[in-house]
């Protein structure tokens, strides 16, 4: 059973559109959305659903892939059992499941040494509508570190920990382009969905649909 959202769902308990009192300007000025491996599950929904109603451009890496929803079901003595109940769709019906949301624009992040996602976990469950699982791609390099080096990347991190939560584009290149973008709305417009196709199916499905 398919469930889609409706302009209803969107209503308040009020019955009012809780944007309904935005500036129109607010409504169409530049947008960009930030995802890497990291983002997952409701993170992916918004940026799939800013992506498929092109009302975004979606910058940086491909995403962790979580296009499903579990509930936790209470068993006697403190345990319980958490079941997957149901997969969820981007507006254009794509599924993300195993292999998440891909950016418009791609630009990779130079410092990030792992990522993991949920394709990279056993027994998860496959895409839904027969696309390629996608596993991490990056992997820890090998340690070739001198004791110098590794001094000066301690005194490095030491001195970063203050500042590593403000936003700096000229430390992150994700962000200088997501920046980029906004200041520029010709390349922000040919840059609107382009990423936002359904996934391709799998070889061996679509030989067996020609049979």
């Amino acid at each position: 059973m398919v469930l889609k959202a409706t302009a209803e769902d969107y209503i308040t308990t009020s019955g009012k559109d809780p944007l309904a009192g935005l500036p129109a300007e607010l409504k169409t000025i530049p947008m960009t959305v930030l995802i890497n491996a990291g983002s997952a599950s409701a993170s992916e929904i918004v940026a799939g659903a800013l992506q498929d109603h092109k009302r975004a451009v979606v910058v940086g890496t491909q995403s962790f892939g979580k296009g499903s929803v579990q509930t936790l079901i209470p068993l006697s003595g403190g345990s319980a059992v958490k079941l997957t109940t149901a997969l969820y769709y981007t507006p254009n019906d794509r599924s993300i499941q195993a292999q998440g949301i891909v950016p418009d624009v791609e630009v990779k992040d130079k410092d990030r040494a792992f990522e993991s996602r949920e394709a990279d976990l056993v027994g998860h469950i496959g895409n839904p509508l027969g696309g390629q699982d996608v596993n991490s791609s990056t992997e820890t390099p090998a340690n070739t570190e001198t004791k110098a080096d590794k001094d000066k990347s301690k005194k490095d991190k030491d001195e970063d920990i203050s500042s590593r939560r403000i936003p700096n584009p000229a430390k992150d290149d994700q962000l200088r382009k997501a920046l980029d973008l906004v200041k520029n709305p010709a390349e922000w417009q040919k840059s609107l969905g382009l990423a936002a196709k359904k996934p391709a199916p799998k070889k061996d499905a679509d030989k067996d649909s020609k049979k």
